[in-house]
């Protein structure tokens, strides 16, 4: 039986829309450099610097990113760059960056296939489209229709794969629960029925990942935007992670804030 932790983490890198985010960046890369994880996925490494920053500090010694993606840039934000990494234990025997249909934030899926002992693993790694409340949709659909197309193209991949398959990242959807708004719950359904397990988001003890106790975060509600799927595992833990407060650099001097405006999650699974 092999066993393999998976995370995910929005890091939140966004200069100039999340406070901080200079004074963040080297505690977010030190925080992953201590992860005890065998893949990680990771969103909002939106610059060259931090993607560097991050690739130099793990101990992982596989990292892939999505950008540049090829292609036309125009209209985009970030300068069509989308922000997402896969770093991995072990050799990525496959790899590839595949776009999808977007608009204003470019969006991908890493798709990589991982030599884990006891068998190579497909990874699907992701930062699906969010609700940008205010910035209005070009299509009838809204963000709501951009998400469901996303969400079709990551089934149709994990289809695809002749084995053991994950999906890790912040989908920008969770299931519906009492204790806080729920985003795009339909869609998240949809996804879920495409996994055989979502160990994390199924437990009802599991807290939230987009938190109103998190200083980083303006908006209120509380509901698991950030998760791992799997088929052809078995879970065995699952927890919340890089949730802790930190002293950084901040705008103004030393500030004690999260890491970012999500928290993390990891599982550990059975490949038996």
């Amino acid at each position: 039986m092999t066993e393999i932790t998976v995370a995910t983490f929005n890091a939140g890198l966004l200069d100039g829309f999340i406070p901080h985010s200079r004074g963040r960046a080297g505690p977010v890369a030190a925080a992953l450099g201590a992860l005890d994880a065998d893949l990680v996925a990771l969103q909002e490494i939106w610059s060259e610097g931090d993607r560097r920053l991050v690739a130099e500090t793990t101990p992982l010694g596989h990292v892939i990113g999505a950008d540049p993606l090829e292609g036309d840039v125009t209209g985009f934000a970030l300068d069509g760059t989308t922000g997402i990494m896969l770093l991995s234990r072990w050799p990525l025997l496959a790899t590839s960056a595949v776009e999808l249909p977007s608009y204003f934030t470019r969006r991908a899926v890493i798709v990589a296939e991982v030599d884990v002992p006891g068998g190579p693993v497909t990874v699907l790694a992701t930062h699906l489209a969010a609700n940008i409340r205010n910035v209005e949709h070009r299509d009838p659909g809204g963000w709501k229709g951009e998400h469901r197309t996303h969400v079709l193209e990551v089934l149709r991949l994990a289809a695809e794969a002749s084995g053991p398959v994950l999906l890790a990242g912040d989908l920008n959807c969770g299931p519906e629960r009492r204790d806080g708004f729920t985003e795009f719950a339909a869609n998240y359904d949809l996804l879920r029925s495409g996994f055989e397990t979502s160990a994390y988001a199924d437990d009802p003890a599991s807290t939230c990942t987009w938190c109103p106790d998190n200083p980083l975060n303006p908006f209120a509600g509380a509901t698991i935007l950030d998760h791992v799927m799997e088929s052809g595992f078995r879970p065995l833990a699952w927890r919340r992670i890089l949730d802790e407060i930190v002293e950084v650099d901040g705008d103004d001097g030393p500030v004690e804030t999260t890491l970012s405006d999500h928290y993390g999650v990891a599982v550990t699974l059975a490949l038996d």
